[in-house]
């Protein structure tokens, strides 16, 4: 469960993890954004890391990402944690919810990782 009160079903992330690696990971198409936009599409003009690897951790998964310095907004990213920012990192799903009755929402088969 995240902070959000969202629990995400194992099997439906370990999918969807899988099918990132392979389509986005692999042909090096996974980038992220400065700031999180507000819709699902990735806009390149606003690309600041790459991610180059995810793996599963117990319940978890972490994630390695290149900082695109050469680009404007991986220079900001670049020069934030050259003077010692703590960075933050949130992923980009889409798909429904189901609420539980008990204030969590339970996400669904249609999950997709962006």
């Amino acid at each position: 469960m995240n902070r959000n009160r969202r629990f995400y079903p194992k099997e439906n992330v370990h999918r969807e993890v899988e099918r990132y690696i392979k389509e986005d990971i692999a042909s090096n198409r996974a980038v992220g954004e400065l700031n999180h936009p507000n819709h699902p599409d990735i806009n390149y003009e606003r690309a600041c890391i790459k991610i180059v690897s995810l793996k599963e951790d117990g319940n978890d998964y972490t994630g390695k990402a290149k900082v695109l310095q050469h680009l404007p907004l991986g220079g900001i990213i670049a020069g934030l944690i050259k003077e010692g920012v703590n960075v933050g990192v949130s992923t980009r799903g889409l798909g429904s919810v189901k609420a539980n009755g008990k204030g969590i929402n339970v996400v669904q088969n249609d999950f997709r990782l962006m």
